[in-house]
């Protein structure tokens, strides 16, 4: 039944629940081919197996919501003990709409400014020529070459200006 270390149905450690025995859908997929009566048997189980997901399902939401119902101002207070963690929520919150405000645009001065769209500026067109005028920029390579061949001259003026923009 059970591999080695798995509760076995009348082991006395462990509490087992009784239980509808249904076969395992996949004993009627290998099946389904052989005999018309098995692609049914499958349809019947899987319709049981949601059926009773969706009964389980509305039971468990019927109890929670009689639940909040029930004891709504219990469990809507605060609790006493709790309060210093509240504080922390309510401080972290603060310091959130602080953290998103200084984030803004309009608040970032105009030297900020100018060196982010800068950098953006000088990133994308170093990309660009790295992309497009890979020939202008390096000497002809194959990824296999090794790198004890490659000479002082590889890179060119215009991948020297490439890099530049790059690092700028």
């Amino acid at each position: 039944m059970g591999g080695a270390g798995c509760p076995q149905p009348h082991d006395e450690n462990h509490l087992t629940l009784p239980y509808p025995h249904i076969p395992p859908p996949q004993a009627f997929l290998k099946k389904q081919d052989e005999e018309p009566i098995y692609a049914t048997l499958l349809s019947i189980v899987f319709l049981l197996m949601t059926l009773v997901c969706l009964i389980l399902w509305v039971s468990a939401t019927y109890s929670l919501q009689n639940t909040l119902d029930k004891n709504f101002r219990e469990l809507s207070t605060p609790i006493p003990a709790y309060s210093d963690l509240c504080f922390v929520d309510y401080v972290e919150a603060k310091k959130q709409v602080v953290r998103l405000e200084r984030q803004k645009w309009s608040v970032v001065t105009t030297k900020y400014k100018a060196v982010l769209i800068t950098g953006c500026v000088t990133l994308v067109a170093s990309s660009f020529l790295f992309y497009y005028f890979d020939e202008l920029c390096w000497q002809t390579f194959e990824v296999t070459t090794p790198i004890d061949e490659f000479s002082s001259d590889f890179v060119q003026p215009l991948g020297w200006l490439a890099l530049a923009l790059y690092v700028v």
